[in-house]
């Protein structure tokens, strides 16, 4: 439990232990079907996922987690591309054996994104003379 009374004290107190942190709801009955699994599946697994930072947004601490099922199966939106990133690593890392390039994929490959997907800044009379 995070929320204590203290008698001595008369003042509601918040105490997060980390065994707070690693639980999560188990019941994935509704994802993604509506419940159309057998009782003993209808689990579904939270864990942090440990390839994203945690931060702060205001008074709020966001912990990246995944959510699968019981056989693994994603029911969140972040798990597809978290194996999506997996596997260019891996099979990307393969080709570029191929072509010899043993020495850049020591670690694997790693997709980054960011603003050099080119941001134009022009004019409103501009951008209504565009033809498409």
């Amino acid at each position: 439990m995070m929320l204590k009374f203290n008698n001595k004290t008369n003042k509601v107190e918040y105490d997060f232990k980390g065994k707070d942190l690693v639980q999560g709801e188990t019941d994935g009955s509704s994802f993604p079907n509506g419940g159309l699994r057998a009782t003993h599946t209808a689990a579904g697994y939270l864990a942090i996922d440990t390839s994203s930072p945690v931060f702060l947004r205001g008074d709020t601490i966001f912990i990246p987690s995944i959510f699968v099922s019981y056989y693994g199966k994603a029911l969140d939106e972040k798990t597809p591309l978290l194996r999506a990133n997996d596997a260019m690593s891996t099979h990307g890392a393969r080709f570029l054996k191929h072509l010899g390039m043993e020495d850049a994929i020591e670690h694997g490959l790693k997709a980054n994104i960011g603003l050099e997907q080119e941001l134009f800044l022009i004019s409103r009379e501009q951008f209504f003379r565009r033809p498409d």
